[in-house]
């Protein structure tokens, strides 16, 4: 399904700049907040029956009444109870817009804002893409974003990215995929306005981590785990950087397999990705340019 395209968003914000993307809900979102209203209308009218017959005493006047009847109205209920929350959650995704601006996001529902959160505030940043496929054949690719700052608050957006498979793309055989999403520009501005928090961590503690499995040093990166294991990799021993497979992996000269394989979905992964080839770049100035734009435009 297509997202729909929101209506009545600003171009620009006082704040944040000018308007970069802005998504509402697709159009699944709203035929699934339909169906689930439609089947929570004669749940309740079934669980309201049955409970009308059991404190009556109708089960009981009957000969071959079964057995069990508080079970199947707590059942009946249960199960009017989450179609009902079912459909209030679609509803609200179905009345929520998410504005995406230069330098922070805005989340409104119903015409009223709820979240205001400024890019440089964001302390935890998801950006995961997933290619999904039925039956070996290529069923669009899910988009999974999320921000969370220092105070708890959260912006998450779940749709469709904005690629098509070409060719052979169209099953599980080939991965020629065309086509960009301004969200794309929109992870890099929001790893760009994390960076200087991570580099000022980095200067006052000396050292940060980096999606759980690395930790980045003024001279060096540490994995915590595999043939490295707690032993820095220095920034100039480092011979290439690739992306394969959804995966972000580093060498050390002279070594056929990475040291370094982290997911790009994890947590943190782009500002991460900055921080590191800031770091390379300053002992080796063109180690990472050309694979880390390849990363970037991933």
């Amino acid at each position: 399904m297509q997202q729909s395209e929101p209506t009545g968003v600003s171009t620009s914000h006082a704040t944040f700049g000018d308007l970069v993307t802005s998504r509402k809900a697709t159009w699944g979102d709203r035929i699934a907040a339909v169906m689930l209203a439609i089947f929570a209308i004669p749940a309740i009218l079934s669980a309201g029956a049955l409970t009308v017959v059991a404190l009556t005493g109708g089960f009981q006047s009957r000969p071959n009444a079964p057995s069990g009847t508080g079970f199947v109205v707590a059942f009946m209920w249960l199960l009017a109870a989450a179609f009902v929350v079912g459909a209030w959650n679609f509803i609200r995704r179905w009345r929520t817009t998410y504005e995406f601006f230069a330098t922070g996001a805005v989340v409104r529902r119903g015409g009223e804002t709820i979240i205001e959160m400024p890019y440089a505030s964001v302390s935890r940043f998801r950006f995961l893409i997933v290619r999904q496929y039925v039956n070996g054949i290529y069923a669009g690719t899910s988009l999974d974003v999320r921000l969370t700052d220092d105070q708890r608050r959260c912006v998450r957006y779940q749709g469709k990215h904005k690629e098509r498979a070409k060719g052979l793309g169209m099953t599980i055989f080939g991965k020629r995929f065309e086509g960009t999403d301004e969200l794309d520009i929109v992870r890099i501005l929001i790893a760009e306005q994390m960076l200087p928090a991570m580099s000022k961590r980095l200067a006052e503690v000396g050292s940060v981590e980096w999606c759980g499995k690395v930790q980045l040093s003024a001279t060096g990166v540490t994995p915590v785990r595999g043939k490295y294991k707690r032993t820095e990799v220095p920034y100039a021993a480092i011979g290439g950087v690739m992306v394969k497979g959804g995966a972000y992996h580093a060498f050390r000269k002279g070594d056929e397999r990475s040291f370094l394989d982290l997911a790009m979905g994890d947590e943190n992964f782009w500002p991460g990705l900055l921080l590191f080839e800031s770091l390379v770049s300053q002992y080796q100035p063109e180690a990472v340019q050309e694979d880390g734009a390849a990363a970037q435009a991933t």
